[in-house]
């Protein structure tokens, strides 16, 4: 996937515009379960929880991910 439909789709399922790679993230419970549905949807990769509350940013779940799924 590229990056910027990574950003794009992501702010989307978060309800937050103009995301990038270096931006925060401050999931909710909600939102942590909308990012479960992304990463499995777009990528094949089952997350939980506990995964995804340790995340400060984006860049993070890209690495939790595998950065070598983006595209620039």
């Amino acid at each position: 996937m590229k990056k910027q439909d990574f950003f794009s789709e992501l702010g989307d399922y978060l309800e937050i515009d103009n995301l990038k790679e270096s931006s925060n993230l401050e999931l909710t419970s909600m939102s942590i379960l909308s990012v479960i549905a992304l990463v499995d949807e777009n990528f094949d990769k089952q997350l939980n929880a506990s995964d995804l509350k340790a995340l400060k940013s984006v860049s993070g779940l890209m690495n939790l991910i595998g950065v070598e799924n983006f595209a620039e």
